[in-house]
């Protein structure tokens, strides 16, 4: 299984040496070319005689869409997450289970127990939340569990590493949503 932190660090700001958060070079560039779109609507509005015509308006709107939405992803979706051993990208999910199953799956990922655990399966919502972050080649991941406390949900596990092939059981079990 690996390494695994104390249950105050959350998953989503976790600390491993494998794992880097990069800039997304193909993100940052959809991104400039949303941005001079919408710069080019601007300067087209501008040199309209008529400015406050019906196509003015939309163009207008529509130049302050994409302005918008490129500052957005600049931001909050130029960075991705890469394991570093093999330089693929990590995506982050959350699958639910009901409160019974927190001491299984606790287990489960403790005692690196992955392929022979009881059969649990994921619900759309429920008390206890199961964090990952998996990369797409299915080489790595990072789980965390939490329970649901009124209002909030708390950890309840420290966080886990699998690489591998726990990882790989991990990737099979979460795209079954049988634990």
């Amino acid at each position: 299984m690996g390494q695994t932190k104390t249950t105050s660090e959350r998953i989503y700001s976790m600390s491993s040496p494998d794992v880097i958060q990069k800039l997304n070079l193909s993100s940052v560039l959809i991104s400039a070319s949303v941005f001079m779109f919408g710069v080019l609507l601007f300067l087209f509005i501008w040199k309209q005689e008529d400015s406050s015509s019906f196509i003015s308006m939309t163009l207008f709107t529509i130049g302050i869409i994409c302005f918008l939405w490129s500052i957005y992803r600049i931001f909050w979706q130029s960075k991705e997450w890469v394991y570093l051993k093999t330089g693929s990208s990590i995506r982050e999910g959350s699958c639910f289970f009901d409160n019974e199953n927190l001491l299984d799956l606790i287990n489960c990922f403790d005692e690196n127990s992955i392929q022979n655990s009881k059969v649990i399966c994921a619900k759309k919502s429920g008390n206890v939340r199961l964090d990952y972050m998996l990369s797409k080649d299915h080489k790595f991941a990072a789980v965390q569990l939490f329970h649901f406390i009124p209002y909030t949900y708390e950890p309840a596990s420290r966080i886990f590493y699998l690489t591998g092939k726990d990882a790989e059981e991990f990737a099979i079990k979460l795209i079954n949503s049988k634990f």
